[in-house]
């Protein structure tokens, strides 16, 4: 089900009582319920919200609950190593910065936690499965208005699609910057800025067997096909298309050949085959990090955080060290392999950032 305006399968009062089900349901599973952190896993619902509601807080209000408590109850929240790592692996995912200035600048909290449970910033980016001495060199990039027109121009001359789903689940960067620097409607407002009607590019011919070869498609590729998992992955056109001609999800699922009892509740896993399978993969030498897991095999992932709480406990529970896992490459090895001219260029580079900061701060200042 499409949360997005001009969705012709749904009136808007049908959009708000979908918004307000996904949050009693966030709310049932005894997630935190406060903007910030919803925002972190499910951005499309928190902007669905703002936009038929006005602010989260509204939403948050006709869904019976008190936004007042949730909010407090959201400041108390104990840090664990655990929700740190997710906290970092979940920037990463969003295409968000995570050295250690921005994090500063963007989440406070999360970097104090992070330096009070690892010692420091760096130490718990290297725990989260990523090198933090190639971050820290890294130059910011920076959006702007041309950069994001350059950008759709370059998936026109890729021939690569321009519908919002498309952009959302492939560059999930640039759809969000033009969100951030257009506004409301931003992608449908930068495309037209390049020349496009963005009522065409949103019209597609679906047909029943066009969408029964899509869902095939996606199980075969180990993609999760619970209604939720399909509007979170970007294949909400995929899902509007399927309840305007299935009459709703379930139904095409079982036109596709699946069960969708099983899918829907997830049946296919218990404790068992979770270990089972984690095993089988260690020992094909795939890396069981959360970032390519959640990539890979979703379903599987999503298994054993239900069974074990989390990931990481789920592959300990199968025998196997995660920390072995999460680590992509060790800063001393890495550091060796350096010559004196990649030092200099290393030394050059950090005198360029230093330099770019210093001249930032001040026209701030000024």
């Amino acid at each position: 089900m499409n949360l997005k305006r001009g969705t012709p399968t749904m009136s808007v009062n049908a959009r708000k009582e979908t918004i307000i089900h996904a949050i009693l349901k966030i709310q049932k599973s005894r997630k935190p319920l406060d903007r910030k952190t919803v925002a972190a896993w499910n951005p499309r619902l928190v902007w669905a919200a703002c936009d038929y509601f006005g602010n989260w807080g509204n939403a948050i209000t006709a869904a019976g609950l008190v936004y007042k408590d949730i909010r407090l109850h959201s400041r108390g929240e104990k840090r664990t190593k655990e929700n740190i790592i997710q906290a970092i692996q979940d920037r990463s995912r969003q295409s968000q910065s995570i050295t250690s200035w921005i994090v500063q600048k963007e989440d406070q909290p999360l970097y104090g936690a992070a330096r009070r449970y690892f010692g420091s910033w760096g130490d718990a980016v290297n725990a989260s499965g990523f090198c933090y001495d190639e971050i820290a060199l890294q130059i910011p990039f920076r959006w702007n208005k041309n950069i994001i027109l350059k950008k759709i121009k370059k998936r026109i001359r890729g021939k690569k699609s321009l519908q919002g789903n498309a952009v959302y689940r492939e560059q999930l960067d640039l759809y969000n910057a033009a969100r951030r620097y257009f506004g409301k409607g931003g992608w449908r407002k930068a495309l037209s800025l390049c020349g496009f009607d963005y009522a065409m590019i949103k019209k597609s011919k679906w047909s029943k067997r066009s969408i029964l070869r899509d869902i095939r498609k996606l199980h075969s590729q180990k993609i999760s096909l619970r209604c939720f998992d399909i509007q979170q992955n970007g294949y909400g056109a995929l899902l509007a298309a399927a309840v305007q001609l299935f009459g709703n999800w379930g139904n095409a699922i079982t036109a596709a050949g699946f069960n969708y009892d099983a899918i829907r509740w997830g049946t296919q896993w218990n404790p068992e085959s979770v270990i089972e399978e984690i095993q089988r993969l260690e020992k094909r030498s795939i890396r069981l990090s959360a970032k390519v897991m959640r990539k890979r095999h979703p379903s599987l992932y999503s298994g054993g955080q239900r069974y074990y709480g989390c990931w990481s406990k789920a592959v300990h529970a199968a025998g196997i060290d995660y920390m072995r896992h999460c680590m992509i490459w060790s800063s001393k090895a890495w550091l060796r392999t350096l010559k004196t001219e990649d030092i200099k260029n290393i030394t050059m580079r950090l005198a360029e950032m230093n330099e770019r900061r210093k001249m930032s701060e001040r026209s701030k200042g000024g």
